[in-house]
C-alpha cells in the first residue's frame, strides 16, 4: 500500500499594504494687481529738514490716485511754492512736468532764515503739503556783516552799560558766527573795559565801561574774518560821576610879604573828570603866617581863581586844607597840601 507524507507550507505573514493619507498644503493665491486710478492728488515726499540760506535744496513730488498710488506714467505740470514760513519768496525751477509720476525740483533756494512747508499744486489735482518743515539757517558761505550795535546816547563815567551787536549774512540773517573781536572807544579812553567779546551764534552783547569824560564811539573790529569788518555805535555823551576829590594848584612855595599866588580849586570824580555837578561851598583852613580866601562855592565843578599868600617873618612849612564845608570829611575828600614859607 502506498504511502504518502503531506508538508504543511509556511504560514505567510500578510503584508500592509495601506499608504498615509498627503496632506493638504494651501497653495498662495496668484498675486492680484491693484489697478492703478487716475491722477487724483500730489504728495510731496522728500524734503529736507534743514537748509542754508541762498543754497539750493531739493523738494520731490509724487502724482497719486484717489487711494494714494503713484501714477507711473502721470505728467501733470507740477508748481511747488512756500506754504508756510518767514517769506513767500523762493527762487529756482517752481513749475514741471511730471515725469513718470514724479516732479524733482532740484534747485530751489530761499534766503530768508527759519522754519518751511511747502506746497505742491496742479490743475485739477488736489494739493499736495511738506510732510514735515524744513529749516534754513543763516548762510555759513557768504561773507558777513555787522549790524550796528545798540548804546546809550549818553552815560554816567564808570556806569557799565549794554551793547548789543549781531552778525548777518548778505540775505539779512542772523549768521553762524563765533569770532572774537577787537573793541575800543574812539577817542581813547584808556580805562575803559569791554566784556565779554567772542559771539555766540551770531551774536554779541558786552559790557563796556566808559571811564573818561567827553562824546566817544565804540568800535568793534573782526580782524578775523577777511576782510577784515568794523562797525561802531552811534556818539556817546559820557558825563563825569558826582565829585569824589577836591584838588587845588597851591605852590610849593611862598615868600613872606610877597603879593599873592592865585591858584583854582577843582573836584573830580573817581576818574579823574571834573565833576560838573558839584556845587557845594569849599573852605580852607591853614595856621599862620598863610592867609587862606574865604569859602568859595563852587560852579560846575570848579572855583575860578583864589588868592592865598604868607605874611613875613615866620618861615617854616605849613598844611593847607581845602574842604567840603558841609562835609568835612567827606566825600569829596579834602585835599592836605604842604606849603613852604622862606622869609
Amino acid at each position: 500500500t502506498p504511502t504518502f507524507t503531506i508538508t504543511p507550507s509556511p504560514t505567510e505573514t500578510p503584508t500592509n499594504t495601506a499608504t498615509t493619507a498627503p496632506t493638504n498644503t494651501p497653495v498662495p493665491p496668484s498675486p492680484t494687481s491693484v489697478p492703478i486710478g487716475a491722477p487724483a492728488k500730489l504728495a510731496i515726499v522728500t524734503v529736507p529738514s534743514s537748509a542754508t540760506a541762498g543754497v539750493t535744496f531739493t523738494v520731490v513730488v509724487e502724482v497719486r490716485d484717489a487711494n494714494g498710488n503713484k501714477v507711473p506714467g502721470a505728467s501733470n505740470t507740477v508748481t511747488i511754492s512756500v506754504n508756510s514760513g518767514p517769506s513767500s519768496v523762493i527762487t529756482g525751477t517752481l513749475t514741471l512736468g511730471a515725469l513718470n509720476g514724479t516732479a524733482t525740483f532740484s534747485d530751489l533756494k530761499l534766503n530768508t532764515a527759519g522754519s518751511y512747508t511747502f506746497k505742491a499744486v496742479s490743475t485739477g489735482l488736489t494739493d499736495g503739503i511738506s510732510p514735515s518743515p524744513t529749516v534754513i539757517n543763516g548762510a555759513g558761505a557768504v561773507s558777513y556783516s555787522l549790524a550796528v550795535p545798540t548804546a546809550p546816547a549818553s552815560v554816567v563815567a564808570g556806569t557799565a552799560f549794554p551793547v548789543k551787536i549781531e552778525a548777518k549774512d548778505s540775505y539779512g540773517n542772523l549768521a553762524t558766527y563765533s569770532n572774537s573781536v577787537t573793541i575800543a572807544a574812539s577817542p581813547n579812553d584808556p580805562l575803559a573795559s569791554f566784556s565779554p567779546t567772542t559771539f555766540s551764534g551770531g551774536m554779541l552783547t558786552f559790557n563796556a565801561t566808559l571811564k573818561t569824560a567827553g562824546t566817544r564811539i565804540i568800535m568793534i573790529t573782526d580782524s578775523v574774518n577777511s576782510p577784515v569788518l568794523t562797525i561802531s555805535t552811534s556818539s556817546i555823551t559820557v558825563t563825569a560821576g558826582t565829585a569824589a576829590t577836591l584838588t587845588t594848584n597851591l605852590p610849593a612855595a611862598l615868600v613872606g610879604g610877597a603879593a599873592p599866588i592865585t591858584f583854582t580849586v577843582t573836584a573830580k570824580d573817581t576818574y579823574g573828570n571834573v565833576a560838573t555837578s558839584y556845587s557845594n561851598v569849599v573852605a580852607f583852613s591853614s595856621s599862620a603866617p598863610i592867609v587862606v580866601p574865604s569859602p568859595v562855592t563852587m560852579s560846575l565843578g570848579v572855583s575860578g581863581n583864589l588868592n592865598i599868600s604868607a605874611a613875613s617873618g615866620s618861615p617854616g612849612t605849613y598844611s593847607v586844607t581845602t574842604y567840603d564845608q558841609a562835609t568835612p570829611g567827606g566825600p569829596p575828600t579834602q585835599e592836605v597840601k604842604s606849603i613852604s614859607v622862606s622869609p
